[in-house]
């Protein structure tokens, strides 16, 4: 049994920057993992370990995350996908602990934590920002926006969101993935990693041009999710910190507690625009409560799916995948989902009309 506090201070005394150690306390030993600060801003410890090659294991009742820094709202959302029953957090004053669920988190403070003893072996350590695919991920998020077309005419809000709406329609639509067994789900080298049919763009507010889009591909990593990795793309891709202030994001799904976290995060004033209601949803995410001026606003599409998930008559992981919804998210508009995506984010369709992110 080994003693937590002083295993993860040590390792930050050494490697002079914040740790965060991913655990499970008990005398049975349990995978574990060990990251370590990046060079950017956003690659906290933690992020770092949620976001790389973390493969959460099936028991994950128990797990604990320790920190020699106070969580951010990232550094929450993340434990709250990762399904984390602890975050621990060094301070002069003593040990906080939070648990990992949203907000108002429940906040204790602990003299130490020797109670908190744990037996492992050599853990997984994780010392950059490198997450699983990078160069492949990279390639596929910056094809769209390397060959974005104007800006897409707007005279209002109103005429504005339902433009760029018809976008998002139209990527999912034309990225479609159907609902197949695990074994048969595509990784990283394919056209269209697998995730549920989720996807979004991030707007500037002040060109109207599409600055980032992103699909969801959980299969590569359950952090994985479309609004995630498009932040992460705009963020490397620009070498920065924060993405513009002001910018808006539009989503064809309310975003959850952990891409609200990262959203308020790195953005400021940020505005998003969901065009479903997500039944899981945090009451109190990091976007509801409006954190760093960010807002959340549905967007009305006056769609027959749309409204059954609003009045809570179809479940949200069928509608992800149902048939009627290909057909919705395919014809959204007037002009064919294929030609709004080429038209707007720049993606080229190949002969038999599959999607081609390279």
């Amino acid at each position: 049994m080994q003693n937590v506090t002083n295993f993860v201070l040590g390792h930050k005394q050494r490697a002079r920057r914040e740790v965060a150690f991913l655990f499970k306390p008990g005398s049975h030993p349990h995978p574990c993992w060990l990251g370590f600060k990046g060079n950017a801003e956003y690659e906290t410890a933690a992020a770092n370990i949620f976001r790389t090659d973390f493969n959460q294991p099936d028991d994950v009742d128990g797990y604990c995350l320790f920190l020699t820094y106070p969580p951010t709202e990232m550094c929450m959302g993340l434990a709250w996908r990762g399904h984390t029953k602890r975050v621990y957090w060094h301070t002069t004053s003593g040990i906080k602990c939070r648990q990992a669920y949203p907000h108002p988190y429940p906040e204790l403070l602990h003299n130490s934590i020797d109670d908190l003893l744990a037996n492992w072996g050599n853990p997984t350590v994780i010392r950059g920002g490198n997450y699983r695919g990078n160069d492949e991920l990279s390639r596929k998020l910056s094809f769209g926006i390397r060959n974005v077309n104007s800006p897409i005419p707007t005279t209002s809000t109103q005429a504005r969101d339902k433009a760029f709406m018809k976008v998002v329609s139209g990527l999912i639509g034309s990225s479609w993935n159907e609902k197949v067994p695990k074994r048969e789900r595509l990784g990283v080298n394919s056209r269209r990693p697998f995730g549920n049919n989720i996807g979004g763009v991030l707007v500037d507010n002040n060109t109207n041009r599409i600055i980032g889009w992103g699909l969801n591909m959980k299969h590569l990593n359950k952090c994985y999710h479309g609004e995630t990795l498009m932040l992460l793309h705009y963020l490397r891709a620009n070498n920065t910190n924060t993405i513009p202030t002001g910018s808006i994001l539009y989503t064809s799904l309310e975003p959850c507690h952990m891409c609200s976290g990262f959203i308020t995060s790195v953005g400021r004033n940020i505005r998003v625009v969901s065009g479903q209601p997500d039944e899981g949803a945090c009451d109190q995410s990091a976007l509801r409560r409006r954190v760093n001026g960010c807002s959340l606003h549905g967007h009305d599409m006056q769609d027959p799916i749309y409204l059954e998930i609003l009045r809570g008559r179809k479940g949200m992981i069928p509608f992800l995948f149902g048939a009627d919804s290909r057909g919705h998210f395919q014809g959204k508009s007037n002009v064919s989902s294929r030609n709004i995506v080429e038209q707007a984010v720049g993606i080229k369709h190949t002969d038999n009309n599959e999607l081609s992110f390279l």
